[in-house]
């Protein structure tokens, strides 16, 4: 079973999916990473930084990539156009594209490699893409159409975690990272990618492919281990026995 966490930029994924994951290792369920399915656990396990991730991630499914978007090439079109619509700078362009291209490889992968009995978790994937589609800075707005197309186009995982949480908590959280959301932005924009964000999973909630695969939680700083658990019971109810 392939599962995508999702949700705007700064909700806690990457740390509620962390802990779900060593709450099913320590319930005996064989639970991966996208890493530890190309390297094998040993050697994932050295490569922590998220960034340094991607790097490898961008080599290791460059044949799947160059593969999905053959066999999705709807979707890719239905990208390139948002994209050239957006008003994006070349450089920033060509990040966003290596990462949609990045996460389709990814999910041809792993859809054609799984093991319906062992969950593989992965932090922003496909459905993820309509985040970078539409919240970036040179986006003026979303419409509800817009998000309509993409979710009849996108392939998607078996199950989508989805994580929320208020957004001043968002906000304040983006703002105080190291790492920031954008890279060399200000405050205020910041503030409006978050937002963006919001506007769009808030859309995207009524839609395919949430309405029959999709679990939703309110992550607060002060509720994570009860998420956690509550998460992973819900992975091990679904999970085929």
């Amino acid at each position: 079973m392939i599962i995508e966490w999702v949700g705007c930029s700064g909700v806690g994924k990457s740390t509620l999916l962390e802990e779900v994951y060593k709450n099913l290792r320590s319930s005996g369920i064989d639970a991966r990473k996208p890493l530890e399915i190309f390297l094998g656990r040993t050697i994932a396990k050295f490569i922590s930084n998220e960034r340094l991730q991607n790097v490898f991630l961008d080599f290791l499914v460059l044949p799947w990539s160059i593969f999905s978007a053959a066999k999705h090439r709807r979707f890719f079109k239905y990208c390139l156009k948002i994209l050239n619509n957006g008003y994006f700078s070349f450089g920033r362009k060509t990040l966003l594209l290596r990462s949609i291209f990045r996460k389709m490889g990814l999910y041809i992968f792993l859809n054609n490699s799984c093991n319906e009995k062992r969950p593989i978790m992965f932090d922003e994937g496909t459905v993820q893409i309509a985040h970078i589609l539409f919240a970036h800075e040179d986006r003026t707005g979303v419409t509800r159409e817009e998000i309509e197309n993409f979710c009849k186009l996108v392939p998607t995982s078996d199950l989508i975690v989805h994580i929320m949480a208020a957004k001043s908590e968002v906000i304040s959280r983006s703002l105080s990272r190291k790492d920031k959301p954008i890279a060399e932005t200000s405050p205020d924009e910041i503030k409006r990618f978050i937002t963006l964000g919001y506007e769009i999973f808030k859309i995207m909630n009524d839609l395919d492919p949430w309405n029959n695969k999709t679990i939703t939680f309110f992550n607060s700083d002060q509720t994570k281990p009860q998420e956690a658990l509550s998460i992973t019971n819900q992975i091990m109810d679904i999970l085929p026995s």
